[in-house]
């Protein structure tokens, strides 16, 4: 019998300690970052739990309800904003929960929300994915209110739409920017 796999290590690539007894959970909206822009005080107090040579002293994950962003993004935002290597493992948007609905991975889902809606799903491990704006180009008059999208012209046919026997789950990651379109 094989041994169970290593959970993905929470601590960055730069975290010398295995052994701390504790480890520590950031929130980044509003306590490191507001918006791009880092809180003052937040790269001073982080700098704190580095060592000598720039490694953590402790574990430490970072959480955000933000869902607009693969994880490799944020990581790479928070490791210019802190001046610290930041891994996407160390990273949790509000849909990487997502990930261990491994029973729809390979069935047909509908995603909707703000940002690469379509790479955010397929990240998580989604494979058949349809987008409210591939939805929305292949059938025009579903979005009875947002006009000024619609075409002059309706298409002859449906271009290259997948052919979908059934959606079996809808996902949104996070408020759409155009939610009468979404829904």
């Amino acid at each position: 019998i094989a041994a169970p796999p290593s959970p993905p290590s929470l601590s960055g690539p730069q975290c010398k300690t295995q052994s701390a007894s504790f480890g520590l959970l950031f929130d980044i909206d509003g306590v490191l970052v507001r918006g791009r822009t880092p809180i003052p005080a937040a790269r001073d107090a982080f700098r704190k739990l580095l060592d000598a040579s720039g490694a953590l002293r402790v574990p430490v994950v970072f959480v955000t309800n933000a869902g607009n962003c693969l994880r490799q993004a944020k990581a790479a935002q928070l490791s210019d904003v802190l001046g610290v290597p930041i891994s996407q493992e160390q990273v949790m948007l509000s849909h990487s929960p997502l990930r261990m609905f491994e029973q729809y991975h390979h069935k047909h889902v509908l995603v909707s929300g703000q940002g690469p809606v379509e790479d955010i799903a397929k990240n998580l491990g989604f494979t058949q994915i349809v987008t409210i704006d591939m939805l929305r180009e292949a059938f025009p008059l579903l979005d009875m209110v947002d006009q000024t999208r619609r075409p002059k012209e309706l298409p002859t046919t449906t271009p290259d739409f997948p052919k979908i026997d059934a959606t079996t789950a809808i996902i949104v990651f996070g408020e759409p920017i155009r939610w009468e379109t979404n829904l």
